[in-house]
C-alpha cells in the first residue's frame, strides 16, 4: 500500500513468483538444474512480478494483474535484498530465451549450438518525463516507447527483444510508469518482470546451488495461492474455472518447506492472494483441506 518507486525492493511494492515450472520438482522453492526432471531448465533465478496499489491505473479490469492463467498456480512472495534483484522489465520479458534473464543474448555458433552473443542489451533511460521531455525525433522517441510499452511505432517486436533495466535504474522506471498514459496498454502479460537470484549467472553450477541455498529461507517471505469470487485457485470468468490441485500443491509445498527449515506457520505462512481486493489482498490462508474433489 505504501510502495513508491525505488531502487530498494523492500520499498516498491510485493514480488510474486508464480510456479511456472523453472523450479526444483522436489524442493520448489528452489530453482531447477539438470538431471531434476525440469520442464524449464534456467538453473539460477526464479522471474517474479510485481504488484503495487498504483497498478490498478494499468488497465487491470478490477483484479490484481498476474502472469500464468491469472496465477492460479500460486507460487512464492520473494523477499531479496538490492543486491538479489538482477533486472526488471516494463512487462513479459520472455526472459526463458536470454543466458542470464536480462542483458545477455544465445547466438548460433558453428555446428547449431546456442552461445552466449554479448551481454550490453540495457535500456538506457533518455529522460526522467516519458511526455515531456523526450526529444521529438523518431529513433529516441521509437527507443523511449520500447522502454516503458514494450513497443515500437513501426513494429510490433517479439517480447525476447525487450531492453532490461538495471537494478540502478528501477526507480526511474517506476517513475515513468506512474507517468505514463493509462491508456498505454502494456505489451503481453499486464505485469512487470523482475529478475531475482543471489548467485551469479555465469558462475559453476555448483556455487549456483550453494548461493541459492545459503540465501534460504531468508529469501522467502511466504507461499501464496489466489482467489476469486469463484473461490481459491479459481480464475475470474464465467463459468468459473477452478484449479484445486493447484491449491494442494500449495499446501503440501508450505508444510515441506517449514518443516525442512525448523520454521513455524506464522514464520513462513501460506497466504490467500484474494485477486479483488487491493486495499487489503492477503489474507492468512485457510487450506485446511482443499474444498473440490481432485
Amino acid at each position: 500500500r505504501k510502495a513508491r518507486p525505488s531502487n530498494d525492493p523492500s520499498e516498491f511494492g510485493i514480488l510474486l513468483h508464480v510456479w511456472d515450472g523453472t523450479e526444483n520438482p522436489s524442493e520448489p522453492w528452489l530453482p531447477c538444474t539438470s538431471g531434476q526432471g525440469c520442464r524449464i531448465n534456467v538453473q539460477d533465478r526464479f522471474p517474479a512480478s510485481l504488484i503495487f496499489r498504483n497498478m490498478r491505473s494499468r488497465g487491470s479490469n478490477g483484479t490484481i494483474p498476474l502472469p500464468a492463467g491469472q496465477g492460479t498456480r500460486g507460487g512464492l512472495i520473494l523477499r531479496p535484498r538490492a543486491s538479489q534483484i538482477r533486472c526488471a522489465y516494463p512487462t513479459d520479458g520472455s526472459t526463458r530465451m536470454k543466458p542470464d534473464g536480462c542483458a545477455c543474448r544465445f547466438k548460433s555458433s558453428q555446428g547449431g549450438n546456442l552461445s552466449v552473443d554479448d551481454c550490453n542489451h540495457w535500456c538506457l533511460p533518455i529522460a526522467e518525463d516519458p511526455i515531456q521531455t523526450v526529444p521529438k525525433d523518431t529513433t529516441t522517441l521509437r527507443t523511449e516507447l520500447r522502454c516503458i510499452s514494450g513497443r515500437k511505432s513501426q513494429r510490433r517486436p517479439r517480447s525476447h527483444e525487450f531492453p532490461a533495466w538495471r537494478p540502478s535504474d528501477i526507480a526511474l522506471l517506476l517513475r515513468k510508469l506512474d507517468r505514463l498514459d493509462p491508456t498505454v496498454r502494456m505489451q503481453g502479460a499486464n505485469t512487470m518482470e523482475f529478475i531475482v537470484s543471489p548467485t551469479k549467472w555465469n558462475a559453476s553450477l555448483e556455487r549456483r546451488q550453494a548461493d541459492w541455498r545459503a540465501s534460504l529461507p531468508q529469501l522467502i517471505e511466504a507461499i501464496w495461492y489466489p482467489s476469486s469470487s469463484a473461490g481459491p485457485c479459481c480464475m475470474e470468468q464465467r463459468p468459473p474455472k477452478c484449479f484445486p490441485q493447484n491449491c494442494q500443491f500449495c499446501a503440501d509445498t508450505h508444510r515441506k518447506l517449514i518443516s525442512t527449515f525448523g520454521l513455524e506457520a506464522d514464520e513462513l505462512p501460506l497466504l490467500e492472494l484474494r485477486l479483488g481486493l487491493w486495499n487489503e489482498p492477503f489474507a492468512i490462508g485457510a487450506l485446511r483441506s482443499v474444498p473440490y474433489k481432485l
